[in-house]
């Protein structure tokens, strides 16, 4: 099979990152689009004495999903950061055994994840504070999706692998085959045998079924550094190692944050269903404005783990600046046209002015403020692809976890009645982070120039000597 991996390493820096970036951008989306045709569907096609309540199911387990899944895909990047350095370097035979760990790593994390998930579903959810009405819907649709995790892991290991060795496009097309089924049997199950969100749960589990059956297709016939070979399918020491270095406290950031979501999806929840269906709509569309910019975060990881392994020290620190100069434009323009148009937006999501009314104040608030928090991501991607992962972990449970939950339990009891200072915590711990990690990252930067220098200093001496 004809290789598609992209050097990182050389050629026109801004050229590289819109090639790279753009299909995982257009990955992210489609991922997104699996879970509004789930919302869609079920605010479509469901009975509306049920609708409201099957959106709201739905929308109540993604907090959770993120929370249970973020240690497992934060090992991905810690085999996408090990395998990028070492196809910098040059090295196709370790490259051989890292991939062969990665998809052990990634069935392994399914199991576990399909096992204590589906068995402690409801019991999560109550912990959530998920409403009564609710709580049926959601822990059908909770279980069927851990059921499904062993598919959905691999594809997530499989598509870091891909994208290691620069090749963005593959995992694109694989997801859209994928999101196309994934709206077909939505559609089927729910109009066709009038079932509510375990229909769109199965549809969805499916869909990533198919997308990791492409992603191990073509990585068994690949011939470059993303090859897997059946014989070093298991876990190889060193090269396990190195991803769990980078891999655990990457993962640990991801639940994090995940805490603190769970904890704002938690507020919001204990002001009824109906904000809970309005937060889901305004979630569903803000994270599209959050989607178009943070594959240009996400590149940053491959970008810096190429070049660091490589000894490209100023094309690590370029890769990030014109990151974040992109980022900044395109965020800022798309969330402001996204809030211009919200309330239509709303309403052709969940046709219910009390559910858009909900959804507007979150819709406002974030919409125009997303980019900050995929610059906030550019700085940890940036951090994990130099192995400063601990560091990064660091950051965002001080930045962002810890004052999250402090400002949600301040709020909560000083204006109890009104969920915009629900919302606001985003912007706010967003815009700390960044801060935190300026004052992190860029000193860094100059201790690397400093070690640099030397290192040319003293081969320089050693040449004339």
């Amino acid at each position: 099979m004809k290789t598609r991996e992209m050097n990182l390493t050389e050629g026109p820096l801004l050229k590289k990152i819109f090639i790279f970036a753009l299909p995982v951008i257009g990955v992210n989306i489609l991922q997104l689009l699996f879970n509004t045709a789930d919302i869609l569907v079920v605010s479509w096609f469901v009975g509306e004495n049920k609708a409201n309540a099957a959106v709201g199911a739905v929308g109540a387990t993604t907090s959770i999903i993120n929370l249970m899944i973020g240690l497992f895909v934060g090992l991905s990047m810690g085999a996408n950061v090990v395998l990028s350095r070492c196809m910098g370097k040059g090295d196709p035979e370790s490259a051989k055994k890292i991939v062969g760990t990665s998809v052990a790593l990634s069935f392994v994390a399914g199991i576990i994840l399909a096992t204590g998930g589906a068995a402690c579903a409801r019991m999560i959810l109550k912990l959530t504070n998920c409403k009564e009405e609710l709580l049926d819907m959601a822990t059908d649709y909770l279980t069927i999706y851990f059921i499904g995790m062993p598919v959905i892991m691999f594809y997530n290991f499989a598509a870091a692998i891909l994208r290691a060795v620069g090749d963005t496009l593959r995992p694109f097309i694989f997801l859209l085959v994928g999101g196309l089924t994934n709206v077909g049997l939505n559609i089927i199950f729910v109009t066709g045998f009038k079932m509510t969100a375990d229909g769109v749960a199965i549809a969805t589990v499916a869909s990533n079924a198919i997308s990791a059956i492409c992603c191990f297709v073509t990585m068994l016939k690949s011939k470059g550094y993303c090859r897997l070979e059946l014989k070093n399918l298991r876990f190889h020491k060193e090269e396990l190692k190195e991803i769990l270095v980078i891999g655990i406290p990457s993962g640990i950031q991801a639940m994090l944050f995940s805490v603190s979501n769970v904890i704002i999806q938690s507020a919001v929840n204990s002001y009824g269903h109906v904000a809970t269906a309005g937060n889901s709509v305004a979630s569903t569309i803000d994270n599209y404005v959050y989607e178009c910019t943070n594959g240009f975060s996400i590149s940053m990881l491959s970008f810096v783990s190429q070049n660091l392994g490589a000894g490209k020290l100023d094309r690590v620190k370029k890769s990030l600046y014109t990151s974040i100069g992109i980022i900044s434009v395109i965020g800022a323009t798309v969330g402001g046209l996204v809030a211009l148009f919200g309330h239509d937006l709303c309403l052709a999501v969940r046709p219910d002015e009390a559910v858009a009314e909900v959804a507007l104040k979150r819709l406002y608030l974030l919409a125009p403020t997303y980019f900050i928090c995929s610059i906030m991501n550019s700085f940890a991607y940036t951090m994990r692809g130099m192995g400063k992962s601990f560091t990064a972990m660091l950051i965002s449970l001080f930045g962002a976890c810890l004052s999250r939950i402090v400002w949600i339990y301040a709020v909560k009891a000083l204006f109890p009645g009104e969920i915009i200072w629900v919302f606001l915590s985003y912007p706010v711990t967003w815009v700390l982070t960044v801060l935190v990690y300026i004052a992190i990252v860029l000193p860094m930067f100059k201790k690397m120039d400093k070690k640099a220098q030397a290192d040319r200093a003293e081969q320089t001496d050693g040449q004339v000597a």
